[in-house]
């Protein structure tokens, strides 16, 4: 998975090794005002739990790791714990995540997004599925703090790939291969 803004990257490799566990590597680049920060992190992610209804879905997952963050010449340890939590059906969706980076010193990166979707025609499996999402972000120590963008999903068998582009102007492309 590749997340992509001019002021914060995320790429994540990530295997499933059970149902509900997945062990992933972690890169992701962040712009503070006071210069980019990167951070490199082992991480395993867990399906704390899934509904699953007759036309629809939801799901909680919790994540953490730890590795190692680089910043203004200097090499220490970060940590990360977050939670995702998201509900949809074939017709409109929500996700809601929130992930803090712990950092020497006691510093700590909080990053919150909360994203409302809906599908503009019904698709089936094997179909393109479409989706218009407006996405809100939270990141209130990057050089950003409130990012609003509204957004195209397009979701093609194992495939997802997002564009938009904030109302700041600020460009977005996510894109996601399932093996």
């Amino acid at each position: 998975m590749i997340w992509n803004q001019p002021f914060l990257n995320d790429v994540l490799i990530t295997y499933s090794f059970a149902r509900q566990m997945a062990i992933a590597a972690r890169f992701q680049r962040m712009t503070l005002p006071t210069g980019d920060m990167y951070m490199y992190v082992p991480q395993l992610n867990f399906l704390v739990h899934r509904w699953n209804f007759d036309n629809a879905q939801a799901n909680i997952y919790a994540y953490g790791g730890f590795g190692a963050n680089h910043f203004a010449n200097n090499t220490s340890w970060s940590g990360l714990a977050g939670t995702e939590l998201d509900a949809e059906n074939r017709r409109l969706y929500i996700s809601g995540k929130f992930q803090t980076f712990f950092l020497k010193d006691n510093e700590q990166i909080y990053q919150s997004q909360l994203r409302v979707g809906v599908a503009p025609y019904l698709s089936e499996f094997d179909e393109l599925s479409s989706w218009f999402i407006l996405s809100v972000q939270h990141e209130p120590q990057l050089v950003r703090e409130w990012i609003i963008t509204p957004m195209a999903r397009f979701y093609y068998k194992n495939v997802l790939w997002e564009f938009g582009s904030s109302f700041k102007g600020d460009w977005m492309l996510n894109f996601m291969v399932h093996f």
